[in-house]
């Protein structure tokens, strides 16, 4: 097994868990805001709608965390606008907890990479515009004879 392999392998074991965990904080995140929403004296309707958010937030975030531990093709283009809102989300954090900044934005860097490794490996689509389809080279393909087996 080369390097390159043995790396990409535990970056994708490491994005998984990485998924997971901001699905789980995520969630956290809802949690405190549903509570401060309900102890809150001045019965502001936008704590309510913070929570709302965020649940629903963490409830895509799982989502996507399943579909890209059984490595579905869905979970690639979420997964990597999920890392996008995490980055922005550790800018902002930077300037308070700086730790935590950091911290998000390293996990973000992680499943962006492999994101980026896995959309890579994956096969060219069925009449790709490289030229590398299963119609690459097949000038008449749709004849317009009308003939059975001409038309795809």
């Amino acid at each position: 097994m080369d390097a390159g392999r043995r790396i990409g392998g535990w970056v994708d074991v490491l994005a998984r868990w990485v998924l997971g965990a901001q699905a789980v904080l995520l969630l956290g995140v809802a949690v405190v805001y549903g509570l401060y929403a309900t102890y809150d004296e001045r019965e502001t309707r936008f704590l309510w709608g913070a929570a709302v958010v965020c649940l629903l937030f963490a409830v895509g975030a799982g989502a996507v965390a399943w579909g890209f531990a059984t490595q579905r093709r869905f979970a690639l283009g979420s997964a990597f606008g999920i890392q996008l809102m995490m980055a922005a989300a550790a800018v902002w954090l930077w300037g308070g907890w700086p730790v935590w900044g950091v911290l998000l934005l390293a996990s973000a860097a992680v499943v962006a990479w492999a994101v980026s490794r896995r959309v890579s490996a994956l096969p060219p689509r069925y009449g790709d515009a490289t030229g590398t389809g299963a119609d690459a080279g097949d000038a008449d393909a749709d004849s317009g004879t009308g003939e059975p087996g001409t038309h795809r």
